[in-house]
């Protein structure tokens, strides 16, 4: 199983690396100049990313299945709590290590700490976890009954002895991107009703505070602009 985590991992890691490579290599003249790094990830998001989540999920995802998973949004709820809390005791705790003096800063960093990445990069881990015998015959647990007469490729399990492996990581597939869809619910839940509007209301006041710091500094250079002229009008005399 962690030789299965760790290749799998692995792929996600050699992806980036090679996105990094890109915009730091040739230094002159990088593949991807950093001014289109924005524009290239929009791009990504929108054309590949959400397809990718919203295909995977139709396949998989269905009123019966996440019916079976609902301890999963219950528990979504909890670890999001869990995340919440942990970051909020962790400053207090050991503020000599967290050098965080903005109140808003660290509520937006604790917004994001809260609420990782969920969805797209489980959509892209577990698909190759699921090429594993080790990890696709754990879920022969769930496989239906009829489609053990398939006799190719069988694997050795205690449940479906004639289950194919091609079947059984289809089903690992399925069962994890369903598994996926049911914390994603307890994710948006939370974070539209709860997450988003701290951090909102952290941006707000950042903004806020930059724009009252603004017109402090124009109004002290006016000031000393005026006594400036004052006093040369006054030495004139």
């Amino acid at each position: 199983v962690i030789v299965a985590s760790a290749q799998s991992v692995a792929k996600v890691f050699v992806i980036g690396g090679i996105g990094y490579g890109a915009v730091k290599f040739p230094r002159k003249a990088p593949f991807l100049p950093r001014t289109l790094v924005g524009t290239v990830a929009r791009f990504t998001f929108h054309a590949l990313t959400i397809p990718l989540i919203y295909s995977t999920i139709g396949v998989a995802v269905s009123i019966e299945s996440v019916g079976n998973y609902w301890f999963l949004i219950v528990g979504g709820f909890f670890v999001l709590g869990i995340s919440y809390v942990v970051a909020t005791l962790l400053r207090r705790c050991f503020s000599c290590c967290f050098h965080i003096t903005n109140e808003n800063d660290f509520r937006a960093l604790r917004v994001a700490s809260t609420f990782p990445n969920i969805v797209a990069l489980p959509i892209l881990i577990f698909p190759s976890l699921c090429e594993f015998p080790v990890v696709y015959e754990g879920y022969a647990v769930d496989y239906p009954r009829q489609s053990s007469s398939s006799t190719a490729d069988t694997v050795d399990n205690d449940y479906y002895p004639s289950a194919s492996g091609s079947d059984l990581q289809r089903e690992c597939v399925a069962q994890s991107t369903t598994m996926i869809f049911c914390y994603f619910f307890a994710w948006s839940l939370a974070f539209w009703s709860f997450g988003n509007p701290q951090l909102m209301r952290a941006a707000t006041n950042t903004a806020n505070a930059n724009h009252r710091l603004d017109n402090s500094h124009h109004t002290t250079i006016s000031n000393s602009s005026f006594d400036g002229d004052r006093h040369h009008h006054h030495h004139h005399h």
